[in-house]
């Protein structure tokens, strides 16, 4: 691991063998390209929430090979609880944050791993492991990078337009254990500050075990969580619902960024729920022209950005109670027929 925006000295890492996309990647560039936003929100919250106080926590739910976790505890003061199910991965997970220890001591003091994923009811179930790409480790669900394209996140067509795909792609079976965040939490999240949602589809269930744990994290300041509908149709949840689950925190509001085009169609964002260090932003009368809609718009982003520190597109509504009724009832029959096919 190389130097980012705060001159980190050289880190070795436990690398996967070529090709695989997260460690070819960490070899060609010295780091892997998302880490340096959760330094950045690190950062921005110490100035916020007094985490300087050195009890702040952050939860990394999927935290794979741990570049970004080692990222995190060598330039930020953050304790971090990492999660990740995935033995494979939780071999350079360890392997990394015991080469990280070696040069510096207080990271040992500063991480616990917990090597199961959370969801949303506990159980062991299987979970599938594309070689090639220890990034896209998904419980449940066969689902290959491969294989991606548009879809209106119909599951019968979404199988049959797969399956042929699938078969040509290698996949590892994994069992795993899966636990609700509130089962391992049982007093609450009085010290997290932060948490990252990277579960490849995962993040409703994820967050439907912690609702009253969220709710009452009076400390919490964000939940930074990567959307990709193509994994989230699998598991039968639309970013939709991804991002209501965020704005049914109380006060708080969600924002996401320009997002990228990914291979095979498609696209993927980082969205931001996150509870303002004063309230929800105030804004009196709705506006009745263009302009001062695009003005109401700006002072919302511009809250978002001064909170964590990021280039957010834009600030992101709720959605309105018809579009979720619509969504809600997509996920039943998506479950019902989940369920008929012996799926998660």
């Amino acid at each position: 691991m190389r130097g980012g925006d705060g001159m980190l000295e050289e880190q070795p890492l436990c690398l996967a063998p070529a090709p695989d996309v997260i460690s070819d990647a960490i070899r060609d560039k010295g780091r892997w390209h998302d880490c340096g936003k959760f330094v950045r929100m690190w950062e921005r919250l110490n100035g916020l929430c007094d985490a300087r106080a050195s009890d702040g926590i952050m939860l990394e739910i999927g935290a794979n090979i741990g570049a970004c976790t080692v990222e995190l505890l060598l330039r930020t003061n953050a304790r971090v609880v990492a999660f990740e199910p995935s033995p494979t991965n939780l071999f350079y997970l360890t392997r990394n944050l015991q080469l990280a220890a070696e040069r510096n001591p207080s990271v040992a003091e500063r991480v616990v791993v917990f090597p199961v994923a959370a969801g949303e009811v506990a159980r062991r179930t299987v979970a599938y492991a594309q070689r090639g790409n220890l990034g896209n480790t998904v419980v449940g669900q066969r689902i290959a990078d491969a294989c991606r394209r548009e879809g209106k996140g119909d599951p019968a067509a979404d199988a049959v337009a797969t399956e042929a795909c699938l078969q040509r792609e290698p996949m590892d079976e994994l069992t795993v254990t899966v636990l609700p965040l509130a089962t391992l939490f049982p007093t609450g999240l009085s010290n997290v500050l932060l948490i990252k949602l990277d579960t490849q589809g995962y993040e409703c269930k994820v967050l439907d075990g912690a609702r009253a744990l969220l709710a009452s994290a009076t400390r919490l300041r964000g939940i930074v969580t990567e959307v990709a509908p193509r994994w989230l149709f699998r598991h039968c949840c639309k970013p939709l619902q991804l991002l209501a689950r965020l704005h049914a925190l109380p006060g708080w509001e969600v924002a996401c960024d320009h997002g990228r085009r990914v291979p095979r169609g498609g696209s993927e964002r980082t969205c931001v729920g996150r509870r303002p260090a004063d309230g929800p932003p105030k804004l009196v009368n709705k506006p009745t022209s263009g302009s001062r809609r695009r003005n109401r718009t700006t002072a919302k982003l511009t809250t978002a950005r001064s909170t964590l520190g990021l280039p957010y597109e834009s600030v992101v509504e709720k959605p309105a109670t018809t579009r979720l009724e619509r969504a809600r009832a997509w996920a039943e029959e998506c479950q019902r027929h989940a369920q008929a096919g012996g799926g998660a």
